[in-house]
């Protein structure tokens, strides 16, 4: 139809270097879980640790700057997603990085930005990334 046709072949560690960059966004949110909730995973969250979590993140003098790493790093690999044709991981690592935009600095955060700007939005992409693995 309209306009060029645009090819391009992605270099050959294009993938490798998209699983390494989302393994470090992993590695990211696992020490701020292990920092703010005392986990390691999403799943094993209880409502007792998020409701204390806003203290604990208060005394974590590298939460604003953690977050704003996790939120970068979840828009570029989202954009990488999409030049990589794969849009499920695109659509979900964007909206978390917006998601994390949102968040309050630790002095003013509450249990429910914790929970719907951090949480629900990363459960998403461990099921995202724990259904690809399942393949």
């Amino acid at each position: 139809g309209v306009g060029i046709e645009v090819k391009f072949d992605l270099p050959d560690n294009f993938e490798k270097s998209l699983n390494q960059k989302k393994q470090d966004l992993g590695i990211l949110m696992v020490n701020l879980l292990e920092y703010v909730f005392l986990v390691r995973k999403v799943g094993d969250l209880t409502k007792e640790m998020i409701s204390n979590a806003p203290k604990k993140a208060r005394l974590y003098g590298e939460f604003d700057n953690t977050i704003v790493l996790l939120r970068y790093r979840a828009r570029l690999i989202a954009f990488l997603s999409r030049v990589a044709g794969k849009n499920d991981e695109y659509e979900t690592y964007l909206d978390l990085s917006k998601l994390l935009a949102q968040i309050p600095s630790r002095d003013k955060l509450t249990e429910a930005s914790l929970v719907n700007y951090l949480i629900t939005p990363y459960s998403k992409i461990e099921r995202l990334s724990t259904s690809f693995e399942s393949k």
